[in-house]
């Protein structure tokens, strides 16, 4: 499920928390992606304007590997594997993973170098030979 804004139960309150964390970018860049992309999930829906032209993840055709946090708070599984029926690329190239930890758990640590990554490695080395 895309997470719509304003949303209700434990994804809203996982939404709510990530908004008022702070991050160090410029404000008005800030409030644009957390509008545009976060909220109303214009990226997704094929109506984000960036650069002029309108972008959608519809029109992303290249293989995805979709790599989630099983603990992730901010951003939940189910969202970041609905990328498979989003995206535009083909059928059977899209990889879905789970590694341990937190949001930013898959690319900090040596388990996670050790076991996830190496299964990204290997298929990008099989869609990409």
């Amino acid at each position: 499920r895309i997470l719509q804004a304003p949303a209700d139960g434990e994804a809203g309150a996982r939404f709510a928390a990530w908004h008022r964390r702070l991050l160090d970018l410029p404000s008005r860049y800030y409030c644009e992606v957390v509008e545009e992309l976060f909220r109303r999930n214009s990226f997704a829906k094929g109506q984000f304007t960036g650069l002029g032209r309108v972008l959608s993840l519809s029109s992303v055709r290249a293989p995805i590997f979709a790599l989630a946090a099983q603990e992730d708070d901010t951003v939940p599984r189910q969202q970041t594997f609905a990328i498979a029926r989003l995206a535009g690329a083909a059928r059977g190239t899209v990889r879905t993973l789970t590694a341990p930890g937190g949001h930013l758990a898959p690319f900090l640590g040596a388990a996670n170098l050790e076991g996830p990554w190496r299964s990204v490695a290997r298929w990008m080395r099989r869609v990409n030979p």
